[in-house]
């Protein structure tokens, strides 16, 4: 028996051995998916001024990628811009109901890495600094802010028993309870101790510029969801020269899901009209196979 025993783990290490000399020592490559996805839109309007629609379009990432962006207009007149803010702007007379079509392919990865420490800037540079101060969404000069920060966070940092972000997302992990029907503007949120989770987010990335930590709001799609608009949000900060997303509603820091593609920061609307018209969207998202994505690759 015990020299099947020995015999039996023998070739599991030598099975082991070949394995690790096969895969050369190397870690297992990230994750991959593709999504084929479509913002569907309808803009109404029954006169005859011009109009301007502007949508916003995923943003180009370490680990996500746009291609094969193609945009049905329907008469409009459309043009793409790219840069930090892509977005297609549309601009026409919209007599009748007009159905616009945006379609592209997400190409994402996982996410590798772990977020560095995080701590306070003394010195910014400018570039930073309209991410650390106070705006209508987020008053980070607030006292309410600095009163919610003293309370759950103060305590602790003078333990020393926490690092600094992870203190203040976990005292808003756990005094801010998500709710359906809760309310979505700092403030609100932060006095009723709860709220939606564009609120919670909204409220931990005002706790962070208050102590200091250069954060922004992002307003993006998570192309899993079975929502209509399929909208998710989630806050980044600003660490060893790079931006690392965290979520305080959900529960996760650094490692974003790989569903999970950003449209807009810092409060701007993903669809904005500007004229006598009215717009709405929907996204339809349907992933690719592995052999569909091994194909294009």
């Amino acid at each position: 028996m015990h020299a099947r025993a020995r015999s039996f783990w023998r070739v599991w290490l030598l099975s082991l051995a070949l394995y690790v000399l096969a895969a050369g020592g190397e870690p297992a490559a990230a994750e991959h998916a593709q999504w084929e996805v479509t913002m569907a839109m309808r803009i109404t309007g029954g006169t005859r001024e011009r109009v301007r629609v502007r949508l916003a379009l995923p943003t180009d990432g370490p680990a996500r990628r746009v291609d094969d962006l193609k945009v049905i207009s329907r008469g409009l007149v459309a043009e793409v811009q790219k840069g930090d803010e892509p977005h297609v702007l549309l601009s026409g007379r919209v007599r009748t109901a007009r159905r616009v079509a945006v379609t592209f392919v997400v190409d994402s990865t996982s996410m590798e890495g772990k977020l560095p420490a995080v701590d306070p800037i003394t010195d910014p540079p400018p570039d930073l600094l309209p991410f650390l101060g106070a705006a209508p969404l987020f008053q980070a000069r607030s006292i309410l802010v600095r009163e919610f920060l003293e309370m759950h966070i103060g305590p602790v940092l003078k333990k020393g028993t926490a690092p600094f972000l992870e203190s203040i997302f976990d005292a808003t992990r756990r005094e801010l309870a998500w709710r359906r029907d809760g309310k979505s503007l700092t403030l609100d949120v932060i006095r009723a101790r709860g709220g939606k989770r564009i609120g919670i987010e909204r409220a931990l990335t005002t706790f962070l510029r208050c102590a200091g930590i250069p954060a922004r709001f992002v307003e993006g799609l998570d192309l899993k969801s079975r929502t209509r608009k399929k909208r998710v949000f989630w806050t980044e900060v600003w660490a060893q020269d790079a931006w690392w997303p965290l979520s305080a509603s959900r529960g996760w820091i650094g490692r974003m899901p790989r569903s999970y593609v950003a449209l807009s920061r810092n409060g701007m609307r993903v669809l904005e009209v500007d004229g006598p018209a009215t717009a709405s969207y929907a996204v339809f998202a349907k992933p690719r196979r592995r052999d569909e994505v091994a194909a294009v690759r």
